[in-house]
């Protein structure tokens, strides 16, 4: 078999075992929003009814929401503790590596949940998805910059993964409430194991990518000069073209020493690139505790209405995924502009928000943020591993822990700042601020453009 043949079978496998990991990852996340409440008050109740319990009511409906409190936010707590750590491990071993904890981890914390255990099973059910989801995601990012050598496959690869991302958020709270009312708690959680276990049968077809090389360790920095200046030199030529696909046998990518986390955490361009994955993914997560409550006061909303604002996101997202790798891979020179323009659009379609009325102009302003990530997500993840390729050793596990944080900080951040400015200042102001953040950051994309 050919180098080109083995190169576009490991991409094919690549994407069959990351896309379903991914979409099972978000599908199990988001499908206990409506599943943990009752869960855990039927644990109250029935911590009740075997111990007297002093006190009136409302102390017991303050302890129900402290307990939801800790529940869902102990996974996030984990999942940024756990991140650093994934990405070392991955460094030191290989991205499937961390992609078999996931699975392994995201199984049993779905096992722990189908008897009717305590609040603490429940909060280190949790703390196993936090775990779970860090190694999922970051391993996601590394093993794909691991396989693609040219920054095109690793942009169509990132939106593959990055739909199949969303579209597990998107389906989860419906899937959850579905299967939880229709066939009880053993479906709902028993279900997504099987998936996960027929996901990990792919596992086996890829055992050589589990492989250590060793035979070159002894030669290893004669091929690390080597491959390093052969990508280095087509890299400077094709500044101003096209990305040139490398076949080059990755043989130094595990010989080499990794680049530690703390330097690379210093690093203008990376630091830089994640706060822009920060703040593409500030608006709608800004938008996720406050617009559902806004519309009900203001526009005197049903529940269906709140929710359905949100129904266009993924075709959004999609199209935006989708057109953004097309526009990279057409104007190459100009990515970093298209990044700004997308920044740009997003401020200038979030202030209006809160003087509409209506709920299509609202779900096309929600669709529309949507789309604005997609493309920003698009143009910045590939952008780590081209950094770390020209300026440090072709080892990913760290950069993209980078990532994954990125993502944990702008959900726990962004849903903080959002809810205390509403609550203090109003709707208006949340807005005001989302578009100024999107305003500052956007000459930022301007330090990029070397690797844009």
């Amino acid at each position: 078999m050919t180098a080109q043949k083995v190169l576009w079978r490991d991409k094919v496998l690549c994407i069959l075992v990351l896309c379903p990991a991914l979409f099972l990852d978000q599908l199990c996340n988001t499908m206990l929003l409506p599943v943990l409440p009752i869960i855990v008050g039927s644990n109250l109740n029935r911590s009740m009814a075997n111990e007297t319990v002093e006190g009136d009511a409302g102390g017991t409906e303050l302890t129900r929401f402290d307990l939801l409190g800790l529940i869902f936010g102990v996974k996030g707590v984990v999942q940024l503790i756990c991140t650093p750590l994934i990405g070392v491990l991955i460094d030191y071993t290989r991205p499937l590596v961390s992609i078999v904890i996931g699975l392994l981890a995201t199984s049993t914390y779905l096992a722990m949940f189908v008897p009717e255990g305590g609040i603490w099973v429940i909060v280190f059910a949790r703390c196993l998805q936090g775990l779970a989801g860090s190694a999922l995601l970051t391993g996601a990012f590394a093993e794909i910059a691991d396989l693609c050598h040219s920054s095109t496959d690793r942009r169509w690869l990132i939106g593959a993964a990055n739909i199949a991302t969303f579209s597990g958020g998107a389906v989860g709270p419906f899937y959850g409430g579905v299967t939880f009312d229709s066939g009880g708690r053993v479906l709902t959680f028993l279900l997504p194991v099987i998936l996960i276990g027929a996901c990990a049968l792919l596992m086996p077809f890829q055992r050589k990518r589990f492989d250590r090389p060793k035979s070159q360790e002894s030669s290893a920095d004669v091929d690390i000069d080597l491959d390093q200046s052969v990508r280095l030199d087509e890299r400077k030529s094709t500044d101003a073209g096209q990305d040139v696909e490398i076949h080059v046998e990755r043989r130094s990518s595990r010989c080499v020493r990794p680049t530690p986390i703390y330097r690379l955490a210093i690093d203008p361009y990376i630091l830089v690139t994640a706060l822009g994955l920060f703040v593409a993914n500030f608006t709608h997560n800004c938008w996720f505790p406050t617009l559902p409550s806004w519309m009900a006061v203001h526009l005197s909303s049903l529940k269906w209405e709140q929710g359905i604002v949100w129904t266009p996101s993924l075709v959004f997202y999609v199209l935006g995924t989708i057109l953004s790798t097309w526009l990279c891979q057409r104007l190459p020179r100009w990515r970093f502009l298209i990044a700004i323009l997308a920044l740009l659009l997003n401020a200038a379609l979030t202030l209006p928000l809160s003087f509409f009325r209506h709920l299509v102009p609202i779900s096309v302003v929600v669709g529309m943020s949507f789309f604005n990530t997609a493309v920003i997500e698009v143009i910045l993840l590939p952008l780590l591993p081209i950094v770390v390729d020209a300026r440090y050793s072709e080892v990913y596990g760290s950069v993209s822990a980078f990532a994954s944080i990125a993502f944990s900080l702008a959900t726990l951040v962004s849903s903080l700042f959002a809810g205390y400015v509403t609550q203090n200042l109003g709707f208006l102001a949340l807005n005001v601020g989302i578009a100024l953040v999107c305003v500052l950051y956007a000459p930022l994309m301007i330090f990029l453009r070397r690797y844009c």
